[in-house]
Parts: C-alpha cells; structure tokens; sequence
C-alpha cells in the first residue's frame, strides 16, 4: 500500500497538522515504507513539473551525486537534486534554481526519488555546476 502526502505547503492547515503530516511521512520513510509525495514549486522544472506524484524510496544506502532526494532540515521539505557529497554532509540543487542548498547532514535526506534517466541537457548543467563547486573551493569562492 503506498502512502501519498502532498507538500506541506500545498494545504492550508495548522503548524500543528503540518508538523505532523511531516513527521508522518518521515516515519513512514524510515518504517521501510515507500510514499507517493506530491512536490509544489517549479524548482526542479523541466525534470519534475509542479504536481507531479512521485515515488519517494527509503534511505537505505548513502545517495549518488544526481539523484533527487527528499530532505526535511531546518523547518524546510524539499525534493532537490544531489549535486555533491562530502563526509557526512550533502548539497542539493533544484534543477530550475540559481543557487544550491547546503551544506545539510546526510541524515537530513529520508528518501530517494524513483525518476526516469535525466536527459542530457540536464546532466550537462549538474557537471557544469560540480566543476563551479570545485574551482570555488580550490579559490576560495
């Protein structure tokens, strides 16, 4: 049976009933249970559209530079690319976004999405956008 959440956002209701339809899906996630989880935005446009029901996979191996993960850290849902990894430590990008988001504990990331394989253009921008990280922490950036 697969469990569906929208994003927090998505629904007018509560902090209360937000908190825990997140804590719900979190728990779910580290059950061993896979969710049906329905993103809002157009940050990982034109791989993810706005509304798109995706397959959301439990942790149950450290994730792959270029997988879309979901991640709750600081308050904050977000289904974003993994654009590099260090330690224990993880930096994600929406696919549509300017600039990234971490560094955030690899613990922060609760599942992996099932997507089709990224098309070229946007394997294209991920390398471009390791190579930018790089020559930012070889200079300083």
């Amino acid at each position: 049976m697969w469990h569906y959440f929208h994003r927090m956002s998505e629904i007018p209701i509560s902090a209360r009933a937000q908190a825990q339809d997140e804590v719900a899906f979190v728990e779910k996630l580290r059950s061993g249970k896979p969710i049906l989880f329905k993103p809002r935005g157009r940050s990982m446009e034109p791989h993810l559209q706005d509304g798109t029901v995706v397959m959301i996979d439990p942790v149950t191996r450290p994730p792959h530079v270029g997988e879309v993960v979901l991640a709750v850290f600081a308050g904050v849902t977000t289904l974003h690319r993994v654009v590099k990894l260090r330690a224990n430590q993880v930096w994600l990008w929406g696919d549509a976004m300017r600039h990234g988001e971490g560094p955030i504990p690899i613990d922060a990331v609760v599942g992996i999405a099932r997507t089709a394989p990224l098309p070229f253009k946007i394997r294209f921008r991920l390398a471009c956008r390791r190579m930018l990280f790089t020559l930012a922490r070889l200079f300083g950036g």
